[in-house]
């Protein structure tokens, strides 16, 4: 994760025993509920167009729903 990680970082894939599974929190591991929940955010925070006229209206990170 030198330097910030990035695509190499989301490949890496580390054996957990049931244990150790059962010790992590909530909505670490990408399951169906979490997929759907991480859609429905999407689906409401972000555009699925931009048009000529909106390229030259700032988004602030509110609108986005950044913190």
């Amino acid at each position: 994760m030198k330097n910030g990680g990035g695509p190499a970082c989301l490949r890496l894939r580390v054996p957990l025993t049931d244990d150790e599974r059962s010790a992590l929190s909530a909505r670490v591991l990408l399951d169906d509920p979490l997929y759907q929940a991480l859609r429905a955010w999407i689906a409401r925070h972000y555009r699925d167009r931009v048009t000529p006229a909106d390229l030259g209206v700032p988004i602030s990170s509110t609108k986005i729903g950044a913190p």
